[in-house]
């Protein structure tokens, strides 16, 4: 058997691509490299069912584990694809090992934007990953107090689980509605009323300009002097 295609990624592009390969015939090697260990699966629910229902994690697989075998496409799950030499067709991985193929694609997709001054601290988060949403979901269980930097789609969906979990949410947002750009302000206005009659309090037109804390942020400070005291910090 030769190298056949190899995928760097485990999303959506990646199980969809493996996937097609095989439902067009292609019966060649395929295998999908992806840094998280887990296979393939739905992100919406992260900021969704996932914060709010213990359990719901398990079913936000595209697809069983034995339709990949039953597949013949091969899953190297939990590793990461470092580098790649397009002479030698051949990828690095984060374990030191190295992977030929005949063909090469590319589906690792984005990663979260993050603000320099908080990443040393441990009590701050993204929401991008089965485990962020994990991770999430057990904050929400004991914080009081929770800032989310960013009123975008992920931002305003993980208000809504933190204040149906009792938790006091507040929304640091720097345009002057959210999803203005995209929306408009008028539409951006009614999510900006929908939160506040959740009990979520909205900052916007404001940027973070400084964090206080040790290990853990207890603070953050905005461009207007306001300070805001917290639990945790999602990045959304």
């Amino acid at each position: 058997m030769g190298e056949g295609i190899l995928i760097a990624g485990g999303g959506l592009a990646a199980q969809r691509a493996a996937e097609t390969l095989r439902n067009k015939g292609y019966t060649g090697r395929v295998r999908m490299v992806g840094a998280e260990a887990h296979l393939p699966y739905d992100r919406p629910p992260l900021s969704k069912a996932v914060l709010t229902d213990p359990g719901a994690e398990a079913a936000v697989g595209f697809r069983a584990p034995d339709w990949y075998a039953e597949r013949d496409i091969e899953v190297l799950a939990g590793v990461a694809v470092t580098g790649m030499d397009v002479d030698a067709r051949k990828v690095a991985l984060a374990n030191g090992e190295e992977l030929a193929y005949e063909q090469l694609l590319i589906a690792t997709g984005s990663s979260p934007r993050r603000l320099p001054l908080l990443e040393r601290f441990t009590n701050v988060s993204v929401l991008r990953t089965l485990d962020d949403a994990l991770l999430l979901r057990a904050v929400l269980g004991q914080a009081r107090r929770l800032v989310i930097v960013g009123a975008g789609f992920i931002g305003q969906e993980a208000a809504v689980a933190a204040t149906a979990a009792g938790v006091d949410v507040t929304l640091v947002e720097a345009a002057q509605s959210p999803m203005e750009m995209l929306l408009g302000p008028s539409v951006g206005a009614w999510f900006a009323g929908l939160h506040e009659s959740r009990g979520a309090r909205l900052i916007l037109g404001a940027q973070v300009t400084a964090a206080e804390g040790d290990e853990r942020v207890r603070s953050l400070t905005l461009d207007d002097g306001t300070r805001l005291e917290c639990d945790h910090v999602l990045l959304g």
